[in-house]
């Protein structure tokens, strides 16, 4: 191990949980060659989440703590839970370990100035871009959705047989009863209650595909989802049979650049152009398309324009609507690419909403002047930061 730390900014410690944990503080200590131990605690260590999670540590709030700690002379670092000076029984988990190291600059932490939309920790030119392609956006005033799943009703802890289409077009979504496939879950995940898919099931709705999101029809779609881990292709929604461009219709969550956020078959599919929603959060995703010749598909994230495209489709119209699986009359393993996450809401709509409307509905952050619409008042408050910089953690 490296013992002259003194030309160091920030320590990072990477660590993954367990649901089963018990509830305990942890702490990172450092001692150097004369026996100076120095601690600091996690300020909000949870360490029941099944995830990797980042602890950036200032070096500097160990010296503060104990001037005589000598960093350029560190010889044991510690990593532990409970209090160090007085340690009690009791306490049982597994928490893992990765990535320890040091950083000689300060890392930028995205979201702590208003304005920077693209978390790139600096309010500028591609901050407004974002907002002009939101622009005079307000609230939807169309139709209601013609699909409208969410978990009222459902109990905590049930399977998943049926679900109930809220949407104009009423119906209900039927999980496939096959011996080899399970039931989604009703659960609670990160505060909402939600229906878990674990890639081994999905549902089918009991009517087709209407016309109104067919052929080169026009549409709407926006999922609410939380993933622990993002594949490289995930399907939310689909309906449409695939093989043939551009005939071919889902929605995913995956990181592929291609094809994870919506597949059409061939040249029409598309990425996360603007970077694939990360895990472990959730994301209300949005993917809106105009119709005609060479009408503009959009995706949408979390209130933000991430990509876009014009193409001119013909969705194969009466085929199956799904849920958790791209295409339930695949011969393909479903299993591989099948939705391995949790859903909140899944709404589909028989027009395209225009994105500043979409970003209103989601609660774009691009409406800083808080009055359901983005125009000159937003642009105001994004010129009052202009330049501004994100807090810098260690600087």
């Amino acid at each position: 191990m490296k013992r002259d730390w003194s030309g160091y900014k920030l320590l990072k410690v990477l660590f993954y949980g367990d649901p089963n944990n018990d509830a305990e503080p942890m702490y990172v200590g450092l001692e150097d060659g004369d026996g100076t131990l120095v601690t600091i605690a996690h300020p909000n260590p949870d360490l029941t989440k099944p995830w990797w999670q980042d602890w950036f540590v200032v070096l500097s709030e160990f010296t503060d703590k104990d001037s005589e700690l000598a960093l350029s002379d560190i010889a044991k670092i510690y990593i532990g839970f409970g209090d160090k000076d007085n340690p009690q029984p009791g306490g049982s988990g597994v928490v893992f370990f990765d990535d320890i190291r040091l950083f000689a600059y300060g890392v930028c932490i995205p979201g702590t100035v208003v304005g920077d939309f693209d978390d790139d920790c600096t309010v500028n030119n591609s901050d407004l871009e974002l907002m002009t392609e939101l622009w005079l956006g307000e609230t939807p005033t169309g139709a209601n959705p013609i699909i409208k799943l969410d978990t009222t009703g459902m109990t905590v802890g049930n399977d998943v047989t049926t679900w109930s289409n809220a949407g104009t077009a009423g119906g209900q979504f039927d999980a496939n009863s096959s011996d080899s496939y399970t039931w989604p879950k009703v659960e609670t995940v990160a505060g909402r209650k939600v229906v878990t898919f674990d890639s081994n099931d999905f549902m089918v709705w009991n009517q087709l595909a209407p016309a109104g999101i067919t052929g080169n029809s026009d549409w709407t779609v926006i999922i609410d989802v939380w993933n622990l881990k993002v594949e490289n292709e995930e399907w939310v929604i689909g309906w449409s049979k695939r093989g043939t461009e551009p005939n071919y219709a889902a929605i995913g969550y995956g990181t592929n650049p291609t094809w994870g956020a919506a597949a059409h078959w061939g040249a029409p599919d598309m990425g996360f152009d603007g970077g694939v929603p990360s895990a472990h959060t959730w994301h209300t995703i949005a993917v809106t398309y105009e119709g005609g010749t060479n009408g503009v598909e959009t995706i949408i994230v979390d209130g933000i324009v991430n990509a876009t495209e014009a193409k001119t489709l013909n969705i194969w119209d009466a085929n199956e609507v799904t849920l958790g699986t791209y295409d339930a009359n695949s011969t393909q393993p479903m299993n591989a690419i099948n939705y391995k996450g949790s859903v909140s809401k899944i709404e589909v709509y028989d027009y395209a909403m225009a994105p500043g409307e979409l970003a209103i509905k989601m609660g774009s952050p691009a409406d800083l002047y808080p009055d359901d619409k983005i125009d000159f008042k937003d642009l105001a408050v994004l010129g009052d930061n202009w330049m501004q910089e994100a807090v810098l953690l260690g600087d």
